[in-house]
Parts: C-alpha cells; sequence; structure tokens
C-alpha cells in the first residue's frame, strides 16, 4: 500500500512539474508578444515624430535659422555691453565672432534654400 501511495503522489509531483511548465511556456509567449506590441507602439511613435518634422514647412525652417543664430548674436552683443574690463583685442574678437556669425547664418539660409529648390 504504501508503495502505490508512494508512486501516486510521485506521479502527482510530476504532473504539477508539467503543468508549471506549460504555464511559463504561455506566460513566455505571452510576454514576447507583450513585447513586440510595445515595440511596434513605439517605432509608430517614432515614424509619427518623424513625419512631423518632415510637414514642416519652409517658413519654419527659415525661421528657425534666424532665430538660432540671433540669438547667438545677441548673446555676443550682450557680452560687449556688459562684461567690464574688456581689452580691445577681446572686444575685437567679440565683433568677429558676431560677423561670423552673421555670415553662417547666411550660409546656412542659402544651402536650406538650395535643397528647397532641389526637392521642387
Amino acid at each position: 500500500m504504501k508503495r502505490q501511495e508512494l508512486a501516486k503522489d510521485l506521479e502527482e509531483i510530476r504532473k504539477k512539474k508539467k503543468d508549471k511548465k506549460k504555464k511559463t511556456k504561455k506566460e513566455k509567449t505571452i510576454s514576447a508578444e507583450e513585447i513586440a506590441k510595445k515595440e511596434a507602439e513605439a517605432i509608430r511613435k517614432a515614424e509619427d515624430l518623424l513625419s512631423q518634422l518632415i510637414e514642416q514647412t519652409d517658413e519654419q525652417r527659415r525661421k528657425a535659422i534666424e532665430v538660432q543664430y540671433d540669438r547667438q548674436i545677441e548673446d555676443v552683443q550682450r557680452r560687449l555691453k556688459t562684461e567690464k574690463g574688456l581689452t580691445l583685442n577681446a572686444k575685437k574678437a567679440l565683433y568677429a565672432q558676431i560677423s561670423l556669425l552673421e555670415q553662417v547664418s547666411k550660409r546656412s539660409y542659402q544651402n536650406l534654400t538650395s535643397k528647397l529648390k532641389m526637392r521642387l
């Protein structure tokens, strides 16, 4: 009798282990599906954002270039007005920075314009 009971107990333990393995495989499958779903959502979000950037109007792009360089130039001009103890050479260097920023701004604007013309 004891042998039969032990055999039954052993068989029940084996069945429980098999059931656990089946559940674990199902859980892994579900989590893999969830991962794939999350990945697809992330990719779609990135594509949407890229689309928004591409749809940006030409005027917005021009304005972005203008604002970027105008702010840099204003910062240098503010330094010229507010910083005390600047040497003559330092002031010349700051004026040179302003001039160079203006040139770079024009070049960026021209590059954008030529790219837009090529697109048409």
